[in-house]
């Protein structure tokens, strides 16, 4: 089974043991946006793309791979 891209960014958060609120502040997004993008009720900009993944350590096509 995929992951689809909300749920890998999801996997790869509570992997590294971080809350949403801890993301949204690394990543320069509100909590609210970030919490939307997870629930699938918000799609995600290319800059908010690349800031969730330098905030969650990884790349752009890792966490949105499906989506391409």
């Amino acid at each position: 089974m995929r992951n689809t891209p909300r749920l890998t960014l999801i996997l790869r958060r509570e992997e590294l043991g971080h809350s949403q609120k801890f993301i949204a502040n690394k990543a320069g997004i509100s909590f609210s946006t970030l919490s939307q993008i997870e629930r699938g009720k918000q799609g995600v900009n290319v800059k908010q793309a690349i800031l969730l993944a330098n905030a969650l350590q990884t790349t752009v096509e890792k966490l949105f791979k499906d989506e391409v």
